[in-house]
């Protein structure tokens, strides 16, 4: 009877801590600085849903570019966590930084 309450997509306080990504805040923090957010985001919401294969592709070239562990991992596990993956589409939402 343990997590019962988690349901099929858990609990909203966790969903919440989950969201939180320090990669996905230097991503839309970086993309954003160089005025490529409009062009990730849209890129992003467009592909995903296939958003999986990108991450395998990840996981893949991983150790040729920096071993386990690295930043190519983060994204990885970025890409196919679908609330991270929601948090960074949040973040580069070009609506959402406009003064």
């Amino acid at each position: 009877m343990a997590g019962w309450w988690l349901g099929q997509r858990g609990c909203a306080i966790l969903r919440e801590v989950n969201r939180h990504s320090p990669i996905a805040e230097a991503l839309a923090v970086k993309l954003r600085a160089a005025g490529l957010d409009g062009i990730a985001f849209a890129l992003l919401e467009g592909v995903a849903p296939l958003a999986w294969v990108g991450a395998q592709a990840a996981y893949l070239a991983e150790p040729l570019f920096g071993g386990p562990g690295g930043r190519l991992g983060e994204v990885a596990r970025l890409l196919e966590d679908p609330v991270k993956l929601g948090a960074l589409l949040d973040d580069l939402r070009p609506e959402r930084h406009r003064p």
